[in-house]
Formats: structure tokens, sequence, C-alpha cells
């Protein structure tokens, strides 16, 4: 399977290919695809960017708690900006 075909399933939520964690865990299409591979979604219009943004909002509020690594949630800026690149 090329990248192409790799980054088409993982944007597909039913993707047989898609590993599926206990409880949620690890968003598969963020784990599993580089920028340039979400960029190619995104580009494609496969996903969006709100929806992109969206995943990767819910992959920061699920594990900043641990890591406490973001100091400015700047999460409503994010979807503004995101709303305006799909335009």
């Amino acid at each position: 399977m090329d990248a192409e075909q790799r980054t088409a399933s993982l944007a597909s939520p039913t993707s047989a290919t898609a590993p599926r964690s206990p409880g949620g865990g690890i968003d598969p299409l963020l784990a599993q695809s580089s920028a340039l591979e979400l960029a190619l979604l995104v580009r494609r219009k496969e996903i969006s960017s709100r929806e992109l943004t969206e995943r990767h909002i819910a992959a920061i509020e699920r594990v900043n708690p641990a890591l406490n690594a973001l100091v400015v949630e700047r999460f409503e800026a994010a979807l503004a900006e995101a709303d305006a690149a799909d335009e």
C-alpha cells in the first residue's frame, strides 16, 4: 500500500487498517500519519482543517493533564484559523 492509499484509509473512521485501542486511546490518524500525509488529506478535502484541528485538540486534552506541557490553551483561536483555512 502506497502513502496515498494509506492516508486515504486512515481518513476513514471505519478503516480496517487503523488500530483500535481500548478506551479510545490514540487517534490512529494522528499516530500513523506524517505532517505531509495530513496535509495531503486536507488538500484533497478528505478531511477538513477544522476536523484535523479538533483531533489534535482532543489528543492534547487527553494527555496534557499528565504531561503538563501546554502552557497556553488557544483552542478557540486554532479552530477559527482552521475554519478560515477551509474557506
